[in-house]
């Protein structure tokens, strides 16, 4: 198991930048399973959709105060049942696992689709190969998403501690994002890594340190965040 502390944290092994702001309640655990089976979209998946979080104010009843969140807009074949509350400071976490969403189902519905047009068995299989692994990291994605709206739902949303809540869940996800960690559990996460697990995952100050060592180019990175524009992607989510 990860070495922790005397107050039952991660140990911080591993250097990070100066100015990194920590979390206050480390990952010690993982709470999203790894999941090893190909997605599967049933009717009940397809009709529930969500539509981008909405900017809103709670008003404090003590002092009339109002409070900036967010909520998610929820419909069920197109009509809205309700709403999933979300600090706003987690705005852009859930944006951006929506996104990792969306495109990974296109993905996985583009190799579907080369899989069936392809006619040499070697390029059937190649093709079947990475539909698999495309529609597991659907189903791992959706899985976090399902995980954190049991979580928001669960707690109390009062006006004076909207803005401290924390989703523990889009912590987590957020962090082995990063660092491409869904195939490993948490007792593996090597020692040198740990500082990751004690960073805040949210704050802007803290993206060289999460994006540090990726081999990829500017437009690759672009690639992973959602357009700023919802337009081109809200439909699908």
């Amino acid at each position: 198991m990860a070495r922790v502390n005397v107050a039952g944290h991660a140990t911080t092994s591993g250097k990070r930048p100066a100015g990194t702001v920590l979390l206050e309640q480390p990952i010690t655990s993982f709470s999203i399973p790894t999941v090893n089976a190909e997605c599967v979209m049933d009717e009940t998946v397809q009709s529930i959709t969500f539509r981008p979080p909405e900017e809103v104010d709670i008003i404090d009843i003590e002092s009339g105060e109002a409070v900036p969140t967010c909520r998610v807009p929820v419909l069920e074949h197109k009509k809205l049942i309700g709403y999933i509350p979300l600090p706003k400071r987690y705005l852009a976490v859930w944006l951006e696992l929506s996104y990792q969403i969306v495109v990974y189902t296109n993905i996985w519905r583009l190799w579907a689709e080369e899989e069936e047009k392809a006619r040499r068995q070697a390029q059937k299989e190649k093709a079947g190969i990475l539909r698999r692994n495309t529609g597991t990291q659907v189903a791992q994605h959706m899985l976090a998403r399902l995980l954190t709206i049991l979580e928001l739902v669960s707690f109390t949303h009062d006006a004076d501690a909207s803005g401290q809540l924390i989703v523990d869940t889009l912590n987590e996800w957020k962090i082995r994002s990063s660092r491409d960690w869904f195939d490993i559990p948490y007792e593996q996460v090597p020692t040198k890594d740990h500082k990751y697990l004690n960073a805040d995952p949210i704050r802007l100050e803290n993206r060289v340190l999460f994006e540090e060592d990726w081999n990829i180019d500017d437009d690759g990175k672009a690639l992973l965040s959602p357009p700023e524009d919802l337009a081109e992607w809200r439909s699908q989510l």
